[in-house]
This record gives C-alpha cells, structure tokens and sequence, in this order.
C-alpha cells in the first residue's frame, strides 16, 4: 500500500499538471497510474468547505470509478478524510481492519460505508 498526502488535495481545477504548485496535488493520472501498477492506496485530504458526507461520498465514488478499484473505504476525522482504494486481494484484510478501527475508535474517526463484522456493508 502507498499513502499520499497531497498538500492541495486530488487534482485541483486550477492547478494544471506540471505548472507551478503542481506538485502540491496528486493528479488522477498518478492514481491510476499506481493503482494500475499493483498497488493499493490510501490518500490523505483535508475537508473543502461542503457538506463533509456528501463529500466523503463522492470522492469515494469517484476513486472507485476514475482506478476502476474494487473498493474504496473511507475514514473520516472532525478536520480530514482518508480514501483507502483498495486492490482487489487486500479487500478482506482492509474490511476487517476497517471494522477494528470502527470498533475501537466509534467516538473519534467515521468509516465509510459503515463497516460491518463480515466486512464493509
């Protein structure tokens, strides 16, 4: 698994890729790139200034969509998020350890979609 942290978040519209501050974002090229290479990743972003569910939601569906990934988790805190996409044959090792963290930290990080003893729901 690879863990980014983008300054700037996923692909900002008004930083193209290779200007100035361009490396302070991760590009969905680069994601898919990565994914595409085998790995599973887990991506660090601050919340915009949105509803932080509606946000979660579709920053989830879209990484799911844009890599093609089998799945994606998401955890959330008061102020950050962070998108687990996962490669197919870690899917069972991540939803079990999704749903520790749900157990242990119900209070203090949300996981999305709500993690179950089975797996992710």
């Amino acid at each position: 698994m690879l863990f980014l942290d983008p300054d700037n978040g996923i692909e900002v519209p008004s930083t193209k890729y290779g200007a100035s501050g361009s490396s302070k974002c991760v590009y969905w090229s680069e994601l898919k790139d990565t994914y595409e290479n085998g790995h599973s990743i887990l991506v660090y972003q601050h919340f915009p200034h949105e509803n932080r569910e509606r946000f979660v939601q579709r920053r989830a569906c879209r990484l799911r969509d844009e890599l093609r990934a089998s799945d994606v988790i998401a955890f959330s805190t008061s102020y950050v998020v962070f998108f687990l996409v996962q490669q197919p044959r870690h899917v069972s090792a991540f939803a079990n350890a999704a749903h520790e963290v749900q157990q242990q930290w119900r209070s203090q990080i949300g996981v999305w979609p709500a993690a179950t003893a089975g797996g992710v729901s």
